[in-house]
């Protein structure tokens, strides 16, 4: 069984892959995005703030209310569904943070933040179809799809 997604297991993620490419503040400024993935309906969500704006991190209160199990008293999002899996995108593909991590590295095996290197040449594993996103701009590397109709 998998586990949910909830506010401690994001920050759990966050102190596992410190001082790697699977944090925002080692991977943004090469183009990549906190990020969400519905393994279930295989949809990727960028991670946003209540209102909609793009989060510079992981938040759980930008997802969808399709993929919310629970929210506390101040209505916040605490647990997400066991298909939501945490990751960014990156030009139209979406990379778990192990994917992230294992790919921007050198062959020494610093980060890029240590050493100033990009992609290892890694393929990349999932392409992310066309979303749309409900508000701000569209990310490089994302189409907006048309609206529903």
């Amino acid at each position: 069984m998998r586990l949910t997604l909830t506010n401690t297991s994001l920050a759990l993620e966050t102190t596992r892959y410190r001082g790697t490419c699977g944090v925002s503040e080692n991977n943004r400024s090469l183009g990549f995005q906190p990020g969400f993935l519905d393994r279930e309906t295989e949809t990727v969500h960028l991670s946003r703030f209540p209102d909609g704006r793009l989060a510079p991190c992981h938040l759980l209160d930008g997802l969808p209310t399709e993929l919310v199990i629970a929210r506390d008293e101040q209505g916040r999002v605490t647990r997400v569904k066991s298909s939501v899996v945490s990751g960014f995108l990156h030009d139209g593909s979406f990379y778990t943070r192990d994917e992230a991590a294992a790919l921007l590295v050198s062959p020494s095996g610093s980060t890029n933040r240590e050493a100033g290197i990009h992609h290892c040449g890694r393929q990349r594993r999932r392409s992310v179809p066309p979303t749309s996103p409900p508000n701000g701009p569209t990310p490089p590397g994302l189409v907006r799809s048309p609206a529903p109709g």
